[in-house]
């Protein structure tokens, strides 16, 4: 009968670890896709992330001025300004300065006798003139006034489009904070089933070594400790997890590499 349920157990976590293979391939094709790579061959080391719980300097009012999305939209806003701004100026009074010049050669003479020799190349007649012209477009005021009103109605759209994204963003961080400091204590928590389980398993083992339990007692005590790992290591991923979403609404990825790096 153990030798029945052993093998059971067996076929049971050989599956289970199919399965795991699968998902670990699955995420390696989308890491592989967002990093535009075509070579999948790469590994990911987990260890450094399941080692102990990471110390996380975090706050809910920290800068999202980093933030890609948000850059975006201000520079929208500040195209929309410089527009309205050259608005405002089109039929403002326009003040042009030119100079004009001439010079030609002639065979000529005053007292009317011509010279057909190689003298008429040489410049020998000068014109020049130096003046400035003030223009003022009068019948541009009342159709730039509508393309004035345009160019303000459009700004105002950019400044509510940036005053959305940046209480999008922020609302982003502060559910990334609380995210953090939940998994956090979901992870304290699991580490102390964690050790209890260890604890439980090797005080059956030895039960079972002395005759004093059967062997499905032994296994069900074993189930409860794998579970209990993974939970404990889906706990600290979990803080990972929550750590990149506050991350990313910063917009500063050096703060998750500078992590990694301790």
């Amino acid at each position: 009968i153990d030798s029945m349920i052993a093998e059971g157990e067996a076929a049971k976590a050989r599956v289970g670890l199919n399965n795991a293979k699968q998902s670990l391939a699955v995420y390696i094709l989308q890491i592989a896709q967002q990093l535009a790579l075509a070579d999948t061959s790469f590994s990911i080391p987990v260890q450094n992330f399941l080692s102990d719980k990471p110390i996380l300097n975090v706050s809910a009012t920290d800068s999202i001025n980093n933030n890609p999305t948000l850059i975006w939209y201000q520079s929208q806003y500040e195209s929309a300004n410089t527009k309205l701004l050259l608005a405002k100026h089109a039929w403002h009074p326009r003040l042009n300065f030119y100079e004009s010049s001439f010079a030609r050669g002639s065979g000529a003479d005053i007292n009317g006798n011509n010279n057909y020799s190689l003298s008429g190349i040489s410049f020998s007649k000068y014109n020049y003139a130096i003046g400035a012209m003030l223009t003022f477009p009068i019948f541009q005021a009342f159709p730039n006034q509508t393309q004035i009103k345009i160019q303000q109605s459009n700004l105002m759209k950019q400044k509510s489009l940036v005053d959305e994204q940046e209480l999008k963003i922020k609302s982003e961080q502060k559910t990334a904070v609380v995210r953090i400091q939940t998994s956090l204590k979901n992870y304290d928590e699991t580490k102390i089933r964690y050790r209890a389980a260890t604890a439980s398993f090797n005080q059956m083992k030895v039960r079972y070594t002395s005759g004093l339990v059967a062997l499905p007692e032994l296994f069900q005590i074993q189930y409860e400790l794998n579970v209990a790992e993974a939970e404990n290591s889906i706990a600290i991923l979990s803080v990972w997890k929550a750590y990149l979403y506050y991350v990313q609404a910063s917009g500063n990825i050096n703060l998750f590499l500078n992590q990694i790096g301790r």
